[in-house]
Parts: structure tokens; sequence; C-alpha cells
């Protein structure tokens, strides 16, 4: 699952393809279509860099006006067959959810028993999480429901 701004995609290469360029760096990417999504994410990275967040992030990324203490990047667009749930596209290493066991590609469903239907949901339901607190998250995994324990963390910043 490709998502902009984000270390963890294909190599770039010069145009005579003997060199890797920006190595291991988020990139903003955008294609001719859409010239307003590349403005957006060059935004974004910047804006995230500055202020010590994590700069990875999808076409709709939404920050909610705090710092994303999930340790998960989430897909705004959602599932692409429409299923109720929001896709991780990526897990930070040593994040909570890392250490929960949430894994990129698992479609979340739930936390500590409310059901995370969309983006909206999903940040309401962490938004009432503190950290230390214990609790559950489900996500589909293969199309299987899949419960989890979790420790929320601290707001993240790099």
């Amino acid at each position: 699952m490709p998502i902009l701004n984000n270390a963890d995609r294909p190599p770039v290469r010069s145009r005579d393809g003997s060199r890797v360029l920006y190595e291991g760096a988020p990139l903003p990417h955008f294609n001719e279509v859409d010239e307003c999504a590349g403005l957006d994410g060059l935004m974004t990275l910047r804006v995230h860099k500055a202020m010590g967040q994590p700069v990875e992030n999808t076409l709709h990324d939404l920050r909610w006006g705090d710092v994303d203490r999930s340790g998960t990047v989430p897909d705004y667009v959602g599932p692409a067959d429409g299923t109720p749930g929001v896709l991780l596209a990526g897990v930070r290493a040593g994040s909570p959810a890392e250490v929960a066991g949430l894994r990129r590609g698992d479609i979340l469903v739930g936390i500590d028993g409310r059901d995370v239907r969309d983006i909206e949901d999903f940040m309401y339901a962490l938004s009432a999480s503190k950290p230390g607190q214990r609790g559950k998250v489900a996500v589909l995994r293969d199309g299987k429901r899949v419960e989890l324990e979790v420790t929320f963390g601290a707001p993240m910043r790099r």
C-alpha cells in the first residue's frame, strides 16, 4: 500500500538509473492529474517535520490538532472494497501499535468496545485514551477478526 511522504517505498533512481535518490527519506509525490495533492504533500511534509511529528501520511491525511500517539499510519481513504474500518498503511517501529501486534494491512474495526468504521471514529476513540491506559483493539487480518491488547502511549515525536 503506497502512501505519500513515506520512507517505506520503492527506490527512486536518477534519470540515468545510476544513483538511488534520497534513500530512506520520505518524498512528497503526486501525479500530473492532481497537482494540488503535490502541494498538499509538500506542505504536510514540511509542517509535520517542523512540528516534530511523523511525516508519513496519505493523500487525505489529517492530524486533528494533536500528535498521533497510536503508532499507526492510517490510510485515510480506507479499504479499497469499502469495508468499514481504518486500513493501516503502516505501523511505526517501537510504537504502542507495533508492541500490541498491529501490522501494515490490518483493518482497525474497534477500540475498547467502540466500533471504528472510519477515520473519524478512530480519532474519537484514540482521543478518549490516556497514556499508560490499557485496552483492546480489534482488527480484520486476512479476513478474520483478531483482538489485541494495547497500552496507549504518549504522543510520539521524532
